[in-house]
């Protein structure tokens, strides 16, 4: 949830009140070889709610989409 208003309104509508948040950077693995970092990205991350989203269309866009994600995870 790196998107400060989507968190808050989350947390408001679950009742909570006064949230503070605070931003922390932090290293993390994602998988063990590009493989690996690619599955997770398309399964967790956002290209993985880009799939969720595009409900019928998901099968036509999920080979562009896995080639972008691919090649930006290739120089880590």
């Amino acid at each position: 949830m790196a998107n400060a208003d989507t968190t808050s309104g989350i947390l408001v509508s679950a009742g909570y009140e006064d949230i503070r948040l605070a931003r922390f950077d932090s290293q993390m693995l994602i998988g063990r070889d590009l493989d690996e970092a690619v599955d997770y990205v398309m399964a967790l991350g956002l290209a993985g709610e880009i799939i969720r989203l595009a409900g019928e269309d998901a099968d036509r866009i999920r080979p562009r989409l896995l080639e972008a994600v691919r090649g930006a995870l290739k120089p880590f």
